[in-house]
């Protein structure tokens, strides 16, 4: 078995007799169809032989000190906010840290960091919201 760069190079390895076969994705979760296998499937004279359904297994990496908090979404609505600072580090040959249960069907379609407003603006608005209060009350 050999890795190859990308996709297309996969293609080319098979087209020139380098490998019987090659693996590579039809389509994934978040973004459906893989737009570099399809082109290559039209353009090269290589076939389909089969299919392998391999589980995706996704990493959070992140530099430390750079967002507080992040929110998982998946495909049902469920979401899920937690500090960053709350998810235990793990090391290179561990099986990782589970952040959100998902049901039978249901998939991750969403990681984003969560940005909070800035002090000065939080300020700002409450201001405004005391002023707005004092004002209804006369």
């Amino acid at each position: 078995m050999r890795s190859s760069a990308n996709i297309e190079d996969v293609f080319a390895s098979v087209e020139a007799g380098d490998s019987l076969f090659g693996v590579v994705p039809v389509e994934n979760s978040t973004e459906g169809a893989v737009n570099n296998t399809q082109d290559c499937l039209l353009t090269t004279s290589t076939l389909i032989v089969g299919e392998i359904i391999i589980p995706i297994v996704h990493n959070l990496l992140g530099r430390e000190g750079l967002a507080d908090e992040i929110m998982l979404i998946s495909s049902k609505g469920t979401m899920v906010r937690t500090r960053v600072d709350e998810v235990s580090v793990q090391g290179r040959n561990t099986q990782g840290v589970r952040l959100i249960r998902l049901k039978e069907g249901e998939k991750l379609v969403g990681l984003e960091r969560v940005d909070e407003p800035a002090e000065e603006f939080v300020e700002e608005l409450n201001s405004a919201q005391s002023e707005n209060d004092e004002n209804n009350a006369d």
